[in-house]
């Protein structure tokens, strides 16, 4: 994949041993083209968020430190107002190009950090994948923001909500016995009126 078609890219061919620092923008199009979604709707209704890459690289790991800042747009669960949730959040992860280097739950000796496989000699790194599964980590599960007025509905739902009621008070259509029932229907209707 091209760089241009994939910002989130890093040509691992091209750096040498040392640090390398990249910055990266999660924004509304980074939502929309997540390989995550594949139809499905958006974690959020639009982001603000940049991500600080710090990439150490070393002959049989690549350190790979990443800070997200900023803010996610979510609806909130109670009133359906959109709301900025605020995003700060620090994660690391080590991408092993020796197999037998594992994280602790998988009874390796890696410490805490979440340690992938990459293969010796990857010409590409693309952190779409992980930047996209960290954002994730920053939705809560119950999206009410500290200042939600309660669930008081907007005032386009209110609207619906009174001209349903209206309809309900007014009652059903009254019958017109002048069009054709089907026989199935009128003989159930007898019955109803029987009892």
């Amino acid at each position: 994949m091209a760089k241009e078609d994939n910002p989130y890219l890093i040509a691992l061919a091209r750096l040498k041993e040392g640090r390398h620092t990249f910055e990266f923008a999660l924004d509304d199009a980074f939502l929309t083209r997540a390989p995550e979604l594949e139809g499905a709707e958006p974690m959020a209704q639009g982001a603000q968020v940049t991500a600080a890459v710090v990439i150490d690289k070393s002959p049989r790991l690549l350190d790979v430190h990443i800070t997200l800042s900023g803010a996610l747009t979510l609806a909130c669960d109670r009133c359906l107002q959109d709301y900025p949730q605020a995003v700060a959040a620090d994660y690391r992860i080590v991408f092993s190009h020796d197999r037998s280097v594992e994280a602790p739950e998988r009874g390796g000796d890696a410490g805490d950090d979440d340690v992938r496989y990459l293969p010796a000699g990857a010409p590409e790194l693309d952190l779409r994948h992980e930047l996209y599964e960290l954002l994730l980590l920053q939705v809560p599960q119950r999206r009410i923001p500290p200042d939600c007025p309660g669930p008081r509905c907007p005032a386009q739902v209110l609207a619906l909500l009174e001209a349903g009621e209206r309809a309900q008070a007014e009652g059903p259509p009254p019958d017109d016995d002048s069009a054709p029932t089907d026989p199935r229907w009128a003989a159930l209707k007898g019955l109803r009126d029987s009892e």
